[in-house]
């Protein structure tokens, strides 16, 4: 009964408390091995330029799949981006005479947001499942129906019994 009353925290959470608009234009969710027991979760959230401001966090939900205990983790906005570069900036500032609504056009532009926190996972158990829902997608979405209706999930899975091990990771921003 604990476990279905967390796991109904959790969707409560992402259901009621994380409706900032329509702007959701895409994301990634890995993991690092730090050291231990010890995990690095990153949240990478790619928003329409022309929508509204990013939240200061995001709340993760950390799933034990051995017991199904449910554990929600905080993942707080980064200050920089790994190299130096600010959280927020553009990912593409469009072409000479094209610039993107990013920098006062009429393009469509992007800007990218990191969000991250160190995790311990407990003992005990190889698999876990990380995952982060936002409502609601960008409108621009041109392949789903009624996009800014629909809420982006983003999940990562970890099994630790194939070693301590990292995610995979895109090594190209995914947007163009």
């Amino acid at each position: 009964m604990k476990t279905f009353y967390s796991l109904l925290i959790c969707i409560l959470l992402f259901t009621a408390n994380k409706s900032f608009g329509s702007h959701a234009a895409g994301g990634e969710l890995v993991y690092q091995h730090i050291s231990g027991n010890t995990y690095r979760l990153t949240l990478k959230m790619y928003r329409d330029c022309s929508g509204i401001g990013m939240p200061s966090s995001y709340t993760l939900c950390a799933k034990n799949m051995c017991t199904n205990g449910v554990v929600n983790v905080t993942l707080p906005l980064m200050a920089t981006l790994p190299g130096g570069g600010a959280n927020g900036n553009p990912i593409s500032t469009g072409c000479p005479g094209y610039p993107t609504t990013c920098n006062g056009g009429t393009l469509i532009g992007y800007r990218q947001y990191w969000y991250q926190a160190d995790y311990v996972l407990p003992a005990g158990c190889n698999q876990f499942t990380f995952s982060v829902t936002e409502c609601c997608r960008n409108t621009a979405i041109t392949n789903l129906t009624n996009p800014g209706g629909n809420n982006i999930y983003l999940e990562a899975y970890l099994n630790r019994a194939l070693g301590e091990n990292n995610s995979p990771t895109f090594t190209n921003i995914p947007l163009a």
